[in-house]
């Protein structure tokens, strides 16, 4: 009986390891497709970076070409001083015309770099949470391993004193 009730006990314990086995591996194929998916959410992070970048670019040769425009408006009112009386009108309408393109412009570029910025922001976080998730699945791997590892220890035990 006692031989019986070993083998029986052995051949549980072998089923348990045999179902531990087939969690570590589902675990691991998990824990690899969230590193991929992380992988992934890092590129696309990088490229949103790098269009935050280029928009800063954008942004920095705008500017300059504000300031440009902003000079050729002051050079003008220095000639066109002497025709003051003809042209005071054309040069306060370019004026406006001036800032208004610029304030267009800079509320245009504040709302690609917040969509941006939100995009970068939402990757972000995919990325923590990928991040998350694979060393959940590490851990849990790791204790599948453990268990697997006591189980064997165990039907090692039993199953060389039943011999």
């Amino acid at each position: 009986r006692e031989k019986e009730a070993l083998a029986a006990r052995s051949a549980g314990l072998a089923d348990k390891q045999e179902t531990l086995k087939s969690s570590a591996s589902e675990l691991e194929e998990e824990k690899a497709r969230l590193e991929r998916q992380t992988k992934e959410a890092k590129a696309k992070n990088r490229a949103l970076e790098k269009e935050v970048a280029d928009l800063k670019i954008v942004n920095s040769d705008i500017s300059h070409r504000l300031e440009t425009a902003t000079s050729d408006v002051s050079r003008l009112s220095s000639t066109m001083d002497k025709l003051r009386e003809e042209h005071v009108v054309q040069i306060s309408d370019l004026k406006r015309t001036i800032e208004s393109d610029r304030q267009v412009l800079k509320d245009k570029l504040k709302q690609e770099v917040a969509k941006y910025k939100s995009k970068l922001a939402k990757e972000q976080k995919k990325s923590a949470a990928y991040k998350e998730k694979a060393v959940e699945a590490h851990n849990k791997g790791q204790r599948a391993r453990q268990a697997l590892s006591s189980v064997a220890s165990a039907n090692e035990l039993y199953g060389g004193a039943g011999t």
